[in-house]
């Protein structure tokens, strides 16, 4: 581990305080005097991390690709260390179940994140400090940024040696704060990588307070330290080449592999689609999402972005075929496809020495018609007025009906009453709030004071309001 750092121990003067800020004792406490102050001891203030100009970053690396065992790659990660570290991952294990046990059945909530009900567990590693499942925390700098790491997974054990083995110094030497989480999909259904990202976000928010999100294919392995992990420029692609595509991009808007998103980010288009089951138009229906809201997107140029991709090992997810019928009809869906209608089945967690693995049971979720004609297309503003149109027509002639019939008086009379009794006062929606979902005040809220989770708690949906039967 130090020797992967590269000497980063010197990089800063100042050096960490160990413990908590208390009054400092020296020796027998001499006898107060009457009134006397007592002097508090103030800890050595650390500098913030630098975001790119830090000595020892790799512009570009020769990678291993060949099939490693999970505990060769734990051993390149944490030298003789490894067996204090698979010690403490099987106490935190322990301590994580009694943690868990009370929570509900579905979609995973806890007060205090994890990691700081477990912080006693950590282990100095280097200029690290270590905690079970993979969370890394520098000690010689205070972070820039807090970056979950999330692998939408299923049968890839293969590839998460690999990537693992490479990522975790690379990240290291960016000084970030920073955990992996594999969500593996554990059914026998299409596999629905958005939906999992989806999941990936929620449930690692229970164990910490994190900044920003990178979703990342198990496959994919970055050539230069000089991508930088970090939370800047989010939304973020942060692929601009691959091997298999001679380090090219397929087509210009592709928004697939890689990609990072803070947590504003991830509310304001309301996640990921929740109905794309099988391989393919996930990550554009992302991108037109992005696109939607106003939000832009950065990436990196040149061979900083450029990514090698581990051979599949394994049979590709089937290609969904009704993929592009869903990407053109995003809009009047997407308001209420992610977050906001997500559900599953609490999830089974599991910490590893380089990693954190949450295995879900994801079902096909109902998507609930959209009632506001506000929201809805030009083509369907023109039919909604067409049909009051006819309405109104019917309304007359039974008018004139009651008329001919001298009743108009009574039946007028009686209408007017009670169109004045019924009327409702108009809502005046600013344009910018009509395609926000419910929530979004106490979300934005929560995002105002650091809390994540409660920004989140408000955008996502009761599960009282979920029908107890999915859609088959």
């Amino acid at each position: 581990m130090a020797k992967s750092l590269g000497g980063l121990a010197d990089l800063f003067a100042i050096q960490p305080c160990n413990g908590k800020c208390e009054t400092k004792k020296e020796g027998k406490e001499a006898p107060k005097k009457a009134g006397a102050k007592e002097k508090s001891y103030e800890c050595p203030k650390k500098a913030v991390c630098p975001e790119l100009d830090i000595p020892g970053l790799v512009e570009k690396r020769s990678l291993n690709m060949q099939d490693t065992p999970m505990n060769v790659s734990v051993i390149k990660v944490m030298g003789k260390d490894w067996q204090r570290v698979e010690s403490a991952v099987e106490t935190g294990n322990q301590e994580m179940q009694k943690l868990l046990g009370q929570t509900a059945r579905y979609n995973t909530s806890v007060r205090t994140p994890i990691t700081e009900s477990l912080s006693w567990l950590g282990i100095r590693l280097g200029n690290y400090t270590y905690l079970p499942g993979g969370h890394w925390t520098p000690t010689n700098c205070l972070p820039r940024w807090k970056v979950a790491i999330i692998f939408p997974y299923r049968n890839r054990s293969y590839h998460l040696p690999i990537v693992l083995r490479y990522l975790t110094p690379m990240l290291q030497r960016q000084l970030l704060e920073f955990a992996f989480y594999s969500i593996n999909q554990e059914n026998n259904l299409a596999f629905n990588r958005a939906m999992l990202m989806n999941v990936g976000f929620v449930e690692a928010l229970n164990f910490s307070r994190w900044d920003c999100f990178i979703f990342h294919d198990v496959d994919h392995l970055p050539l230069s330290d000089f991508n930088y992990y970090g939370c800047s420029g989010m939304p973020r692609h942060f692929l601009s080449g691959a091997d298999r595509w001679k380090y090219k991009l397929p087509y210009a808007n592709f928004f697939g592999a890689v990609t990072g998103f803070t947590t504003s980010n991830i509310l304001k288009i309301n996640g990921f689609p929740n109905v794309y089951w099988g391989w393919g138009g996930e990550d554009d229906e992302i991108w037109e999402r992005v696109k939607e809201v106003g939000l832009p997107v950065s990436r990196p140029k040149g061979p900083h972005g450029y990514y090698d991709v581990i051979k599949h090992h394994h049979s590709s997810a089937p290609a969904l075929k009704d993929r592009m019928q869903l990407l053109r009809n995003f809009k009047p869906r997407f308001r209420l496809d992610g977050l906001n209608n997500l559900r599953y089945r609490k999830p089974r967690f599991e910490f590893h020495a380089l990693y954190t693995n949450i295995s879900v049971d994801i079902q096909k979720l109902p998507v609930v018609p959209h009632q506001s004609p506000r929201s809805q297309s030009t083509k369907n503003d023109r039919h909604s007025k067409a049909v009051i149109a006819s309405q109104n027509e019917k309304r007359a002639a039974a008018a004139k009906r009651a008329l001919a019939n001298g009743h108009v008086k009574t039946k007028l009379a009686s209408d007017v009453n009670t169109n004045k009794r019924d009327k409702k006062p108009e809502v005046n929606i600013k344009p910018g709030d009509r395609q926000r979902p419910d929530g979004a005040k106490q979300a934005n809220e929560g995002l105002r004071e650091g809390d994540p989770k409660r920004a989140l708690n408000a955008s996502m949906v009761k599960t009282d309001q979920v029908p107890a039967k999915p859609q088959s």
